[in-house]
């Protein structure tokens, strides 16, 4: 069993007090742990995208858990650096607000440009604010907002997936 807690406050972001990072529940007497999910030729490639280490190990674990592949990368360039190099990415999931040159919604659009079959999720836990207004989400664009739980992630991912994708805001 996973447990994951994001707590992001509305004002400045600061990782030690914003995040608790995913923590294995130990198994009990006489209970078993599940199965890793088999990884086939199949499984979906996701690239998960956050400036925030612990945010994006504990959704790293997550997603394996529900039997994706997981590629990471701490920032923008790093994640179009990954895109140029992996000859298959299903989904970009990414943060919006991230530093380092470019903001999610900028990665995603450079990363549609190399790949315009990508389908792109996008995460965030601040509300508009001065700060990140320049952040603007198309309508068509898929939100899923933070802290979200496990289930919810699931089903965000699978309606980005879909290739007739409808936009998704939890």
């Amino acid at each position: 069993m996973i447990c994951m807690s994001l707590v992001v406050p509305t004002g400045a972001y600061s990782s030690d007090a914003a995040t608790q990072a995913a923590c294995e529940a130990p198994a009990t007497r006489g209970e078993r742990s599940a199965p890793a999910p088999s990884r086939s030729a199949n499984a979906k490639i996701i690239l998960t995208v956050d400036d925030d280490a612990a945010v994006r190990a504990a959704v790293v674990v997550q997603l394996r858990d529900l039997g994706y592949e997981v590629l990471e990368a701490e920032s923008g360039p790093s994640a179009l650096d990954l895109l140029e190099r992996s000859p298959r990415i299903d989904l970009l999931f990414t943060d919006l607000v991230m530093p380092g040159g470019l903001n999610g919604k900028q990665l995603a659009t450079l990363a549609l440009l190399r790949r315009p079959d990508l389908k792109v999720l996008f995460t965030s836990g601040y509300a508009a604010s001065p700060g990140n207004s320049e952040i603007r989400l198309d309508a068509g664009d898929a939100l899923l907002s933070k802290p979200y739980r496990k289930a919810d992630l699931s089903k965000a991912i699978q309606d980005a997936l879909e290739p007739t994708r409808r936009p998704v805001r939890t």
